[in-house]
């Protein structure tokens, strides 16, 4: 823990990060699109996320309901992400909320106590009680990836690395007849030599 900038009692918050401006040569934040852009700009939360959050988790904030349903190739949602506010700001490359969530998955099995105390920290964090559920690997794990879920949605494809690392993709939805959930990303052509 002493070459990280982990701080199980400080600011969840604290980041390394990539910084955005408009001056000069510098670029605008990417990742940042206006609540009910149109289909080629939205970016939509799955409906399940929004449905799966625990009742009273501040999180749920990163998304923001649209004033309609915004439907393409046969998929429909009604909640935009909205993680970034503007154009400048800062998009984090890893948070300590990361560091402390990385923490607990670290213990879980060695230190159980420890790694619910750092659960709690993330729950508390998000205005959720203490967590209740039991200490065996598998429930702290399951608690584990709820709390990544939530803590680290639209920050970097978390989610589905998370599932990869757990051999748990088949828990991934799965919305129409056809479409896959990848195990792996193809190597670019251009790489491909």
């Amino acid at each position: 823990m002493e070459d990280s900038f982990i701080n199980l009692s400080g600011n969840l918050s604290e980041s390394v990060y990539f910084t955005f401006s408009q001056s000069g040569l510098d670029f605008p934040n990417p990742l940042f699109f206006s609540v009910n852009q149109t289909v080629a700009n939205a970016r939509i939360a799955h409906p399940s996320f929004i449905a799966d959050t625990l009742t009273g988790d501040s999180r749920i904030r990163k998304v923001v309901r649209r004033e309609e349903v915004l439907t393409q190739s046969d998929l429909s949602g009604i909640y935009n992400v909205f993680v970034y506010d503007n154009i400048i700001d800062n998009v984090d490359i890893i948070r300590n909320e990361e560091l402390v969530l990385l923490y607990a998955e670290a213990l879980h099995i060695s230190n159980p106590s420890e790694a619910i105390n750092a659960i709690n920290i993330i729950r508390n964090a998000a205005e959720l009680d203490d967590y209740t559920g039991g200490d065996s690997p598998s429930e702290l794990v399951d608690e584990i990836l709820l709390q990544r879920r939530y803590s680290l949605f639209a920050e970097g494809g978390h989610r589905w690395i998370d599932m990869r690392r757990f051999n748990r993709l088949d828990q991934l939805p799965n919305d129409r007849p056809g479409d896959n959930v990848f195990v792996q990303f193809p190597t670019p052509i251009a790489e491909n030599r």
